[in-house]
């Protein structure tokens, strides 16, 4: 390889490392979607819960804006449980939607899942939930495969009480092979064949070394984790981040505040007077001491009345 191969290979690199393709949020008029994909733990953390006693597990997914549910929540079909298990507890695998559309998120909007337990005989009875923001720190939308860690239920009614988005904890070695994974599936880092057939073995390696040892020191700590996948946008070979932007002209409206006036539609008293006035004026009448009749005089008295008990 000559240097000018090799400046224009660093150049290529250099350039899919800092593009950053990305879309608005406004722009997007689809609702949101996600994977559900397994629940993850220890299968004695289930066998000894007084809650669980089905067996049958399913999610429901609910959307938080401005600390609002929208809509109801979306719940995953039916999925028998697994015959042999040993961390993965059930597996769904089922794409969801959301009542709601990408373009209508706020920035801090949340989804709030929960895991279900039922059988033929029992009733849906609530086991644990978790939280987690649809758009980072920066206003990016997040995408790719996120673990949410589940609480387990301390109390039937807990899952009418939302917790607070998750907020994830420094990343460990396996984390950034993950995230960097995630780049090179977005093709931030340049496909080399030789290298990849050497690199995902050890990749998958390193990976199933690190799930144990997090299994292990999560049995401890009593944790379930439910593995879900965010959408993305692709549009050809190239996939974009969506980012926060609000319509300009959707936030103008949105600060513009209608006041109600209960006046609007009654008659103008003071019109009324001075038009009565003007015509006996120009008939050549004029009384010095016009009053209101009995109705108008009625009904002075009681705006002068609301306007004295509102001051009080």
């Amino acid at each position: 390889m000559d240097c000018a191969t090799a400046y224009e290979d660093q150049s290529t690199r250099e350039a899919m490392i800092s593009e950053f393709s990305y879309v608005h949020s406004c722009d997007l008029n689809y609702n949101v979607q996600l994977r559900i994909g397994s629940l993850e733990g220890n299968v004695s953390l289930i066998k000894k819960s007084h809650i669980v006693t089905g067996g049958n597990f399913f999610i429901t997914v609910s959307v938080y804006c401005n600390n609002r549910q929208v809509g109801v929540p979306v719940s995953t079909s039916y999925k028998p449980p697994p015959s042999h298990v040993r961390t993965t507890l059930h597996s769904w695998d089922e794409w969801i939607s959301l009542p709601i559309k990408i373009n209508e998120l706020s920035l801090d909007t949340f989804i709030h899942t929960c895991l279900w337990d039922v059988s033929e005989t029992l009733e849906p009875r609530f086991v644990a939930h978790s939280s987690i923001s649809l758009f980072s720190k920066r206003g990016v939308f997040r995408s790719g495969t996120i673990p949410l860690k589940m609480e387990m239920a301390t109390k039937p009614d807990d899952y009418l009480r939302p917790l607070p988005p998750s907020v994830f904890t420094k990343q460990t070695g396996a984390d950034r092979l993950q995230k960097l994974t995630k780049e090179y599936g977005e093709r931030f880092i340049e496909h080399v064949d030789w290298l990849d057939r050497l690199t995902f073995p050890r990749i998958e390696q390193i990976k199933k070394e690190a799930s144990e040892l997090h299994y292990l020191c999560e049995v401890e700590q009593r944790c379930l984790y439910l593995i879900v996948e965010m959408m993305q946008v692709v549009c050809g070979d190239r996939i974009y981040s969506v980012v926060y932007y609000e319509n300009e002209e959707e936030s103008r409206t949105r600060n513009v505040h209608a006041s109600f006036d209960p006046e609007i539609g009654l008659e103008n008293l003071c019109e009324i007077k001075h038009h009565i006035m003007t015509r006996t004026a120009r008939a050549g009448v004029i009384e010095r001491e016009l009053k209101p009749n009995a109705s108008a005089r009625d009904f002075l008295e009681k705006i002068i009345q609301s306007y004295m008990l509102l001051k009080c």
